[in-house]
């Protein structure tokens, strides 16, 4: 008789247990859901150097309802220090692994619930290899962070603009026009002689920072990616602007925040760009079968001024 009672009061311990944990389990659901609402919504940009991310970024840092850092975080160290001191005014320790790194980036006290935080990273400084690029995936899968991808499908006047930004840097002269500059200090018709070994070199390029993207995005979940298309976000800014708001949930860009502060750069015809382009041409003709490269060198994707 004493045995049976001893089982039935371990009996009603053992579900008594389980009602509680279950109960906890519950509660932490509810906890999780509420600090997710009141978290800012994250997200970053991925793109490739002179593929519009610099105009893009000036749009977003515009949104009232966003918070956008400024320049490249992952360029080096010190700029991402800066980025981290710049929204939390936090340091960051040494030998830090990426998802503390991104915690950082994404931690603020400065904002309202509905708002988002966000960067833009180039595709140049992302961890490259499978392993890591897994491991950046599980991040953003596990802290459902969105992603915009930036693409620029004019493969010849993107490599045009590396080449011209490249070459500026190095004269001084500035790579961005910015709308204050006065007319006489736009220098955009500078022609450059770009050897056919520049061209093959930039468009390998391209292809091995396409693979690393590809790769990145293919990990994470289809619903927390966002492709934007140079050329689109130039011909209907508009329509691409409402993508951007309804994927980042957040209010209407109005008039007074869509504000051009660059000049778009290189709309003349790529023979009157590059000096020797009737002695490339042909052979880029040749090697680059089934690419549009004669419409690519005639039409610049955006006319905006």
């Amino acid at each position: 008789m004493g045995a049976l009672r001893l089982f039935f009061l371990f009996l009603s311990l053992i579900l008594a247990i389980a009602v509680r944990t279950e109960e906890n389990n519950e509660l932490q659901q509810r906890l999780g859901i509420q600090e997710r609402e009141t978290q800012p919504h994250k997200f970053f940009v991925i793109a490739i150097q002179r593929s519009g991310s610099e105009w893009l970024g000036s749009l977003l840092r515009n949104h009232g309802d966003l918070v956008f850092h400024y320049g490249e975080c992952w360029l080096n160290p010190k700029n991402l220090k800066h980025c981290i001191h710049w929204i939390n005014e936090e340091k960051l320790p040494g030998n830090s692994p990426l998802d503390e790194k991104l915690d950082l980036l994404y931690r603020t006290n400065t904002l309202k619930k509905e708002m988002a935080i966000g960067f833009k990273w180039m595709v140049n400084q992302i961890p490259e290899g499978r392993q890591q690029l897994k491991m950046l995936s599980h991040y953003i899968n596990a802290n459902n962070v969105s992603v915009i991808s930036l693409e620029r499908d004019n493969l010849i006047r993107h490599c045009f603009s590396l080449f011209d930004a490249r070459q500026r840097h190095l004269r001084g002269v500035s790579v961005h026009h910015e709308v204050h500059t006065s007319e006489k200090e736009i220098k955009d018709e500078i022609m450059w002689t770009i050897t056919m070994k520049d061209w093959s070199h930039c468009m390998r390029w391209f292809d091995r920072m396409e693979k690393i993207r590809g790769e990145l995005l293919s990990y994470i979940e289809p619903e927390n990616i966002l492709r934007i298309k140079y050329k689109d976000l130039c011909s209907t800014e508009t329509e691409e602007l409402s993508k951007l708001q309804s994927f980042l949930g957040i209010g209407e860009f109005r008039k007074s925040q869509v504000v051009h502060e660059q000049v778009k750069m290189h709309k003349s015809n790529l023979s009157r760009l590059v000096k020797n382009w009737n002695e490339v041409y042909p052979e880029m003709m040749e090697i680059y079968q089934g690419l549009p490269i004669e419409q690519w060198a005639i039409e610049a994707e955006c006319q905006r001024a």
